[in-house]
């Protein structure tokens, strides 16, 4: 397993465990995950990485991973993870609740990166794409990204 796929899954078990610890991120039912059967893209229980990022340059050598598993969305790109339950209606994707992260001391750049995410999961993105190709977007910002 490459180092960066143990950090994903290392990151993704200590958000859970934390989640978990405070009796869940998500408690009450108008939090829960919503995959609406008129969107043309299937989002649920999918992990994808992204190939192509536009309208904002990612740290170099960083990547956006996201996880939309067990009725939470969770985004990483290198630093911190942040998940919380979420909403999929109208082809729009977007955290229902406030997002759960851990606190890692990362580079400022990173950091950054990871507010610019937190901010653009929490307003929604537009998705669209075909077969295993997914892109996400919001105004000028386009995340294509791909299974993992």
């Amino acid at each position: 397993m490459s180092p960066s796929r143990v950090r994903w899954v290392a990151g993704l078990f200590l958000l859970m465990t934390v989640c978990g610890l405070a009796q869940g991120c998500a408690d009450d039912d108008s939090d829960t995950a919503t995959d609406d059967s008129t969107s043309s893209v299937k989002i649920a229980d999918r992990m994808l990485v992204s190939t192509e990022v536009s309208g904002y340059d990612l740290v170099e050598g960083s990547t956006i991973r996201v996880s939309t598993e067990d009725d939470a969305l969770t985004v990483i790109a290198d630093c911190n993870t942040m998940s919380a339950a979420y909403t999929y209606e109208d082809g729009t994707l977007a955290w229902s609740a406030e997002p759960a992260s851990t606190m890692m001391a990362c580079d400022t750049a990173l950091m950054d990166q990871d507010q610019w995410l937190s901010e653009l999961f929490t307003e929604g993105v537009e998705v669209s794409g075909s077969g295993s190709d997914v892109v996400m977007t919001q105004g000028d910002v386009s995340i294509t990204l791909t299974d993992a």
